[in-house]
């Protein structure tokens, strides 16, 4: 059972985590609103899709992560280190093609990296659960 110091510790991870999500999801806003010209770019709803995609996934295992955490440690990093690929390779083909790729093979990308991260993760989340 946890202290109150180790709920406090807690508490004060869960919102300094949530924090630096919503600071990297203003980022993330700021740059597809304000600097990309979206007029211009045949792909910027699938690019937008996907990036609130990746944000809800990457939110869901870090703050899952830090409030309740049921996962063997092993597994948790694997997850954490996974997400966080996924999230930038997502970025990565959202800025080098979101307006130069055609738009089938834009989203057929994203699908497949969508697919590929969920073929690692879903089965790694099964094993870690205490």
């Amino acid at each position: 059972m946890d202290t109150g110091e180790g709920k406090n510790k807690r508490k004060m991870a869960f919102i300094c985590a949530a924090f630096l999500l919503m600071f990297y999801f203003v980022i993330v806003s700021y740059v597809y609103l304000f600097m990309m010209t979206w007029t211009l770019m045949p792909n910027y709803i699938a690019g937008m899709i996907y990036e609130v995609i990746g944000f809800l996934i990457a939110s869901y295992v870090v703050l899952k992560s830090v409030g309740m955490p049921q996962m063997k440690l092993p597994y948790l990093i694997s997850i954490l280190c996974v997400t966080i690929f996924y999230v930038v390779i997502c970025n990565c083909i959202n800025v080098f093609g979101m307006g130069t790729m055609v738009t089938v093979k834009f989203v057929f990308l994203h699908l497949v990296l969508l697919f590929l991260y969920c073929l690692i993760s879903i089965p790694m989340y099964i094993m870690g659960k205490k």
